[in-house]
């Protein structure tokens, strides 16, 4: 018995030393396993609440039990005080039942959900969030539910500005007396409004089809010459860089002008093509009427026995073929000339105050005589009507010149006649009077003055036969 107790007493060194040292790796290894332990505990404190997205836990009365900091901060409160407060408190009154749908959604269905909804912030304007849900159970088996928070007031406000933009484009497109057809890269109608139907009378089954070519197809019946128009089409679809614009005739009389561009991104790709279409047959034919109305007064003034012509400041914008006859010079140097050129220096006043005065408006028209002076330095004398018009959006005179050179020579010869024959009459020493049918005395020689007591201006206009003696009267009246 005693060498077996000292056989235990001898070993306790050896057990007490392996007892120690298992201890001490024990210890090791707990504290090795504390330290993983806390450094993980850590870094899920550091991915939970510094995530980007907020994270609530709640529980069935929607009451929160759990927040991140992001959470927290979204909703503008400290993460203890968000703890037991009613999730709806956060939640614009606005949107409540958005959430109390939502809410029900998820614990009948047990599936994640998503929805959309604006919540609050103390002081702060309500925030969109898009919020996504799911349903755990905890240990003791009751439903928790669990949020993400992603704040995207910013994409709601891009959105909403983008909207914006869409209906004024969608407005505008509707509202353009334009027809407008918007085809995309691989030929498939992106949009058109309702004008461009009208235009060319598509079924909406057709437009529906979203099939350009189906539409192209559909309109071939209608055109002059179709081969001619598809062929464009083709070409305009090959070649992406090049814009467009001519006009297309319909058989029933009506005229297209057709516009086309590509449509670029900042990237330079390539989207599409879009097309513009306007009934310009009233256009057309107004501009038709205009070209022969125009033909019709061209021709008119060319052939007008009166030079004619349009001048600004004295300068020639328009002469016809007369004008240059008068003048001797070809049309085509007339104008951009002067006319001060071809107007006698003593004239030149008088006409250059009639074209000023109807220029600035002191005139609406008026008439003057004056001498020109052609290229060859013939003087011929010209009656010119002058009118203000607009020409190229610009005051102007329309002047009507005639040729007035033989009456001025036959008015000069005859008052060098009269003069003449007043002369002769008015140193002989006979009496010479005239009377108007009525006996009245409208011209007398100044003789008369010598042989009676009476004027000249004292006579006439007076009746010639009180001035006869009484007796005389009869034998006066049978020389009549």
């Amino acid at each position: 018995m005693k060498k077996s107790v000292k056989s235990d007493e001898s070993a306790t060194p050896q057990a007490t030393e392996l007892r120690r040292r298992a201890d001490k790796n024990s210890r090791s290894l707990k504290q090795k396993a504390q330290e993983e332990l806390d450094d993980s505990r850590a870094s899920y404190f550091d991915l939970f609440n510094l995530a980007p997205m907020g994270y609530l836990t709640l529980n069935e009365k929607g009451l929160i039990l759990k927040a991140n900091l992001t959470a927290a901060t979204l909703l503008g409160v400290l993460q203890s005080e968000v703890v037991n407060q009613p999730i709806t408190r956060f939640i614009l009154k606005d949107d409540q039942n958005i959430y109390h749908l939502h809410r029900k959604k998820i614990f009948e269905a047990g599936n994640p959900l998503a929805c959309e909804l604006r919540m609050v912030k103390k002081g702060r304007a309500p925030f969109w969030v898009h919020l996504e849900s799911s349903i755990v159970q905890d240990k003791g088996g009751a439903s928790l539910c669990l949020l993400v928070l992603n704040d995207i007031t910013e994409r709601k406000k891009a959105e909403e500005e983008l909207g914006l933009i869409n209906s004024i484009l969608s407005t505008q497109q509707e509202t353009s007396i334009d027809g407008i057809l918007v085809v995309d890269e691989n030929g498939k109608i992106i949009s058109s409004n309702s004008r461009f139907v009208n235009l060319w009378g598509i079924s909406s089954e057709i437009m529906e089809s979203k099939s350009d070519e189906r539409a192209l197809q559909a309109v071939m019946d209608k055109l002059v010459d179709p081969d001619e128009f598809i062929s464009k089409v083709k070409h305009l679809y090959e070649t992406r860089d090049e814009t467009s614009r001519d006009e297309i005739a319909l058989k029933d009389g009506r005229t297209l002008d057709r516009y086309s561009a590509p449509m670029f991104g900042t990237d330079r790709r390539y989207y599409g093509r879009v097309w513009y279409f306007c009934d310009i047959t009233e256009r057309k034919r107004a501009e038709d009427a205009l070209r022969e109305s125009e033909e019709k007064y061209r021709l008119l003034l060319e052939n007008a026995n009166e030079a004619v012509s349009v001048q600004r400041y004295g300068t020639f914008l328009y002469a016809n073929r007369v004008c240059g006859e008068v003048l001797g010079v070809p049309v085509s140097e007339l104008l951009g000339s002067s006319m001060m050129e071809f107007i006698n220096p003593d004239d030149r006043e008088k006409a250059t105050s009639q074209h000023l005065s109807i220029l600035r408006g002191e005139l609406a028209s008026g008439r003057t005589d004056f001498r020109v002076l052609t290229r060859n330095g013939e003087e011929r004398w010209a009656d010119v009507n002058s009118v203000g018009i607009i020409w190229n959006g610009k005051k102007a005179t329309l002047n009507f010149a005639t040729d007035i050179t033989e009456r001025k020579r036959a008015e000069e010869a005859l008052r060098e006649s009269e003069e003449k024959y007043r002369s002769l009459v008015e140193n002989i020493n006979d009496v010479f009077y005239t009377l108007d049918g009525q006996g009245n005395i409208t011209y007398i020689s100044p003789v008369v003055e010598r042989v009676t007591r009476y004027k000249v201006s004292d006579l006439i206009g007076r009746p010639f036969m009180p001035l006869i003696y009484p007796d005389d009267l009869p034998g006066l009246l049978e020389s009549f």
